[in-house]
Protein backbone atom coordinates (compact mmCIF):
# COMPACT_ATOMS: atom_id res chain seq x y z
CA UNK A 1 0.00 0.00 0.00
CA UNK A 2 1.19 3.42 -0.84
CA UNK A 3 -0.10 6.30 1.29
CA UNK A 4 0.46 9.91 0.31
CA UNK A 5 2.26 12.00 2.90
CA UNK A 6 0.79 15.51 2.72
CA UNK A 7 -1.37 17.05 5.47
CA UNK A 8 -4.39 17.70 3.23
CA UNK A 9 -4.59 14.00 2.39
CA UNK A 10 -4.27 12.98 6.06
CA UNK A 11 -7.18 15.25 7.03
CA UNK A 12 -9.32 13.89 4.19
CA UNK A 13 -8.41 10.32 5.12
CA UNK A 14 -9.75 10.89 8.64
CA UNK A 15 -13.16 11.88 7.25
CA UNK A 16 -13.59 8.60 5.38
CA UNK A 17 -14.78 5.51 7.15
CA UNK A 18 -12.56 3.17 5.16
CA UNK A 19 -9.94 3.59 2.45
CA UNK A 20 -7.24 1.51 0.88
CA UNK A 21 -5.04 3.06 -1.77
CA UNK A 22 -3.12 0.92 -4.22
CA UNK A 23 -0.77 1.51 -7.14
CA UNK A 24 -1.94 4.05 -9.72
CA UNK A 25 -3.16 2.50 -12.95
CA UNK A 26 -4.89 4.33 -15.79
CA UNK A 27 -7.65 2.65 -17.75
CA UNK A 28 -10.68 3.50 -19.85
CA UNK A 29 -14.09 3.69 -18.16
CA UNK A 30 -17.46 1.97 -18.78
CA UNK A 31 -20.56 3.55 -17.22
CA UNK A 32 -23.27 0.97 -16.75
CA UNK A 33 -26.35 1.84 -14.79
CA UNK A 34 -29.25 -0.36 -15.85
CA UNK A 35 -26.83 -2.00 -18.33
CA UNK A 36 -26.24 1.11 -20.46
CA UNK A 37 -22.49 1.31 -21.10
CA UNK A 38 -20.50 4.55 -20.94
CA UNK A 39 -16.98 5.36 -19.69
CA UNK A 40 -16.11 2.15 -17.74
CA UNK A 41 -18.30 2.83 -14.71
CA UNK A 42 -20.96 0.69 -13.10
CA UNK A 43 -23.02 2.93 -10.83
CA UNK A 44 -26.07 1.89 -8.80
CA UNK A 45 -28.92 4.16 -7.74
CA UNK A 46 -27.24 4.99 -4.41
CA UNK A 47 -29.90 3.62 -2.06
CA UNK A 48 -30.10 -0.16 -1.55
CA UNK A 49 -28.24 -0.99 -4.77
CA UNK A 50 -26.68 -4.44 -5.11
CA UNK A 51 -23.88 -4.96 -7.62
CA UNK A 52 -22.15 -8.32 -8.14
CA UNK A 53 -19.19 -8.98 -10.44
CA UNK A 54 -18.05 -12.58 -10.58
CA UNK A 55 -17.49 -13.32 -14.27
CA UNK A 56 -15.39 -11.60 -16.92
CA UNK A 57 -17.53 -9.13 -18.90
CA UNK A 58 -20.67 -9.93 -16.84
CA UNK A 59 -22.26 -8.40 -13.74
CA UNK A 60 -25.61 -7.91 -12.04
CA UNK A 61 -26.99 -4.58 -10.87
CA UNK A 62 -30.12 -4.61 -8.73
CA UNK A 63 -31.04 -8.08 -10.01
CA UNK A 64 -30.55 -7.33 -13.70
CA UNK A 65 -27.88 -9.34 -15.54
CA UNK A 66 -25.63 -7.26 -17.78
CA UNK A 67 -22.64 -7.85 -20.05
CA UNK A 68 -20.06 -5.71 -21.83
CA UNK A 69 -16.67 -5.81 -23.53
CA UNK A 70 -13.84 -4.04 -21.74
CA UNK A 71 -12.39 -3.43 -18.30
CA UNK A 72 -14.20 -2.30 -15.15
CA UNK A 73 -12.82 1.09 -14.14
CA UNK A 74 -15.07 2.44 -11.38
CA UNK A 75 -17.78 0.51 -9.58
CA UNK A 76 -20.01 2.34 -7.07
CA UNK A 77 -23.26 1.57 -5.28
CA UNK A 78 -24.11 5.21 -6.02
CA UNK A 79 -22.46 8.50 -6.87
CA UNK A 80 -24.27 11.60 -5.65
CA UNK A 81 -23.90 15.30 -6.37
CA UNK A 82 -24.78 18.04 -3.92
CA UNK A 83 -26.44 16.94 -0.66
CA UNK A 84 -27.47 13.49 -1.88
CA UNK A 85 -27.18 10.86 0.87
CA UNK A 86 -25.94 7.44 -0.23
CA UNK A 87 -26.77 4.39 1.90
CA UNK A 88 -27.32 0.64 2.19
CA UNK A 89 -25.46 -0.39 -0.98
CA UNK A 90 -23.66 -3.71 -1.36
CA UNK A 91 -20.95 -4.54 -3.88
CA UNK A 92 -19.38 -7.99 -4.24
CA UNK A 93 -16.34 -8.61 -6.44
CA UNK A 94 -15.10 -12.20 -6.73
CA UNK A 95 -13.58 -14.99 -8.84
CA UNK A 96 -10.41 -13.22 -9.97
CA UNK A 97 -12.07 -10.05 -11.32
CA UNK A 98 -10.08 -6.79 -11.49
CA UNK A 99 -11.52 -3.36 -10.59
CA UNK A 100 -9.61 -0.07 -10.58
CA UNK A 101 -11.76 2.04 -8.21
CA UNK A 102 -14.41 0.67 -5.87
CA UNK A 103 -16.89 2.67 -3.75
CA UNK A 104 -19.74 1.38 -1.59
CA UNK A 105 -20.99 4.90 -2.31
CA UNK A 106 -19.53 8.30 -3.11
CA UNK A 107 -21.07 11.73 -2.53
CA UNK A 108 -19.93 15.34 -2.33
CA UNK A 109 -22.00 17.03 0.40
CA UNK A 110 -24.30 14.21 1.52
CA UNK A 111 -23.53 11.44 3.96
CA UNK A 112 -22.44 7.91 3.11
CA UNK A 113 -23.61 5.18 5.47
CA UNK A 114 -24.22 1.44 5.89
CA UNK A 115 -22.51 0.43 2.65
CA UNK A 116 -20.78 -2.94 2.23
CA UNK A 117 -17.93 -3.83 -0.12
CA UNK A 118 -16.87 -7.47 -0.35
CA UNK A 119 -13.69 -8.40 -2.20
CA UNK A 120 -13.23 -12.16 -2.39
CA UNK A 121 -10.45 -13.60 -4.55
CA UNK A 122 -10.40 -10.42 -6.65
CA UNK A 123 -8.06 -7.51 -7.31
CA UNK A 124 -8.44 -3.76 -6.80
CA UNK A 125 -5.72 -1.67 -8.44
CA UNK A 126 -6.25 1.86 -7.09
CA UNK A 127 -8.88 2.77 -4.44
CA UNK A 128 -11.41 1.03 -2.21
CA UNK A 129 -13.86 3.03 -0.08
CA UNK A 130 -16.64 1.54 2.01
CA UNK A 131 -18.23 4.98 1.88
CA UNK A 132 -16.88 8.34 0.73
CA UNK A 133 -18.15 11.86 1.38
CA UNK A 134 -16.17 14.97 0.54
CA UNK A 135 -17.75 17.12 3.29
CA UNK A 136 -20.19 15.07 5.42
CA UNK A 137 -20.07 12.02 7.65
CA UNK A 138 -19.31 8.47 6.64
CA UNK A 139 -20.77 6.02 9.15
CA UNK A 140 -20.93 2.22 9.47
CA UNK A 141 -19.38 1.39 6.12
CA UNK A 142 -17.67 -1.97 5.80
CA UNK A 143 -14.95 -3.44 3.59
CA UNK A 144 -14.34 -7.18 3.74
CA UNK A 145 -11.27 -8.58 1.96
CA UNK A 146 -10.55 -12.29 1.73
CA UNK A 147 -8.42 -14.66 -0.34
CA UNK A 148 -6.97 -11.87 -2.51
CA UNK A 149 -3.91 -10.91 -4.45
CA UNK A 150 -4.03 -7.11 -4.15
CA UNK A 151 -1.99 -4.90 -6.48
Amino acid sequence: MQFLQNNKFKKRLLSHSAILIFALFNSPSIYAQECSLNNGQIVGKGDNSIITIKEKNKYTIDGKECSFEGQFDTVAGGIGDGNTNMMNNKITISNGQTIYNLYGSKTNSGSSSNNKVIIDNAQVIWKVYGGYSEYKDTVSNLITISDNSMA
